[in-house]
């Protein structure tokens, strides 16, 4: 019987633009809930619930990370207005409130500017947070020219940089609240002198931005001279599909999603991020008609280092459906499965649950947080008054006791006890001598799989030798003889997809 061996490796990511039946190579031809890394394709987005609390209105919620002095911090966007999370009360703080709610879909930016976190929205007035009071107010209080009906910002070299439907303005050096004009501080570039269209947005590089607009793209490349910026028009026929569809990488590079599919700039000239996948999703978007509205999102996870490419089937569902995963070192794909709102950063600085990493809005509007477990947090039960989410007392472990009817010996139960929300306490904790501690809820499997193929025999051949493949067999590599038996048998797979029992 001819035999051939794969390695976990050989597995080329999700590619549906090549025709795997012509290729020798073998490819992921399907699945759900997977990621390749440099090790192969492997189970993933195992999640835990960040709170028991739920959004009033998740639809075209927005999550973003800042890059702080004092560590990262995420900020979470809504129609009613804009949250962080406080680890030490487990909840949700409301630092900004909107009157009327917010319904443009936008995308919202940040930049972080001398320790202010300043905001924005299209329906919005420019908004600025203190690290250090943690409070909002609105960036015109404090400052002088502050540009209105900014529709994008961000920060480059100590600068703030605010895109209206008009110009370009950029603040003085290491103060965002600084806009009016003069040599060598701030100063502003009427836009349709350059390109036409209205702006999208602007994204920044180590030399200076990118501002794309529905008729073409600015490089400001800084000068540090009166001038401080110079501004000249790319040539390029790209431009993102919506707001939402710009993401500033950790390799510096802006990466946008147009209707012939992904594209990136460093400054120079816009070329396809990943051709063959470009292929793919240049039928997938003319196909659903995502080449309009919102249906289509870019999220850049800077601690996985992994692009999610959210897609949503539906014009009357704000739920997205599916998101394409991107691996760029290794240059393969999966896919995350989970309905959701939006993919988010999650930044827990401090408690027993310190983590930094991403997670989402699931369809019951509340957040998750990705784990590395194996497993996920069951969606909660809920009635006409009570909630099936993990809230649980303190353990209790009664005294044993002699039963009067047996022999027998009767023991309390070792696990805590299970209760409703009655003390006030948040979903995955408990009370014990040693504080307060994680609880892990009801777990069910990742609902994950991976379909491969097409395997053929080795080339050169003989017809006798050509049979129908009887079985296919996922192992380990072979292990040293020297290695005890027992430390073989506690190797994981490399590509677990078997559900935990909860």
């Amino acid at each position: 019987m001819t035999q051939r061996a794969f390695t976990i490796r050989d597995i080329q990511g999700l590619t549906p633009a090549v025709d795997a039946t012509q290729s020798d190579e073998l490819f992921a031809l399907g699945g759900r809930n997977y990621v390749f890394d440099s090790r192969g394709p492997r189970s993933a987005f195992a999640d835990r619930l960040l709170g028991a609390e739920t959004f009033a209105n998740a639809e075209g919620m927005m999550g973003v990370r800042v890059k702080l002095v004092g560590g990262d911090k995420s900020f979470y966007f809504s129609r009613e207005g804009i949250y962080d999370w406080v680890e030490e009360s487990r909840a949700y703080r409301l630092l900004y409130a909107f009157t009327p709610l917010l319904y443009e879909q936008a995308a919202w930016s940040l930049a972080y500017v001398n320790g202010w976190v300043f905001m924005n929205h299209p329906s919005v007035a420019l908004l600025a947070y203190n690290v250090q009071g943690q409070f909002i107010i609105a960036a015109s209080q404090l400052g002088a020219g502050v540009p209105e009906n900014v529709r994008f910002i961000c920060a480059n070299n100590s600068r703030l940089i605010a895109i209206t439907d008009d110009a370009y303005h950029y603040s003085a050096q290491s103060n965002g609240f600084d806009f009016n004009p003069r040599l060598g501080f701030a100063g502003f570039q009427l836009i349709r002198d350059l390109v036409p269209g209205r702006p999208l947005g602007v994204v920044s590089y180590p030399f200076g931005t990118l501002t794309w607009t529905t008729g073409g793209v600015i490089r400001s490349e800084f000068r540090g001279d009166a001038a401080v910026y110079s501004h000249r028009a790319l040539d390029t026929q790209y431009r993102p599909i919506n707001s939402f569809c710009m993401v500033h990488a950790d390799n510096e590079r802006a990466i946008i999603l147009d209707e012939r599919g992904l594209f990136t700039s460093d400054g120079s000239r816009v070329e396809p991020y990943n051709p063959i996948f470009n292929e793919f999703l240049i039928d997938f978007i003319e196909q659903n008609r995502l080449n309009i509205g919102d249906y289509a999102r870019l999220y850049w996870d800077e601690v996985d280092q992994y692009l999610y490419l959210s897609l949503s089937y539906d014009e009357f569902d704000s739920l997205f459906d599916i998101a394409f995963v991107f691996y760029p070192p290794i240059q393969k794909w999966g896919t995350f499965n989970r309905k959701h709102h939006a993919i988010v950063p999650v930044d827990i600085t401090s408690g027993v649950r310190q983590y930094h990493g991403s997670g989402f809005i699931d369809e019951s509007k509340r957040m998750r947080m990705f784990t590395g477990e194996a497993s996920r947090e069951q969606e909660p039960r809920l009635d006409s008054s009570r909630s099936g989410l993990t809230f649980v007392r303190n353990a209790v472990q009664p005294v044993a006791n002699q039963s009067h009817v047996s022999d027998k010996t009767v023991v309390g139960s070792r696990a805590p006890l299970q209760s409703f929300d009655v003390e006030g306490r948040a979903a995955g904790y408990y009370e014990s001598e040693l504080g307060t501690v994680p609880q892990i809820g009801t777990l069910t499997g990742l609902d994950s799989a991976l379909r491969v193929g097409y395997l053929r025999a080795d080339k050169g051949m003989n017809a006798d030798e050509l049979s129908e493949l009887q079985y296919l067999v996922v192992t380990h590599a072979a292990k040293p003889s020297e290695t005890p038996v027992d430390e073989r048998a506690q190797l994981p797979l490399p590509f677990d997809m078997r559900p935990l029992e909860s």
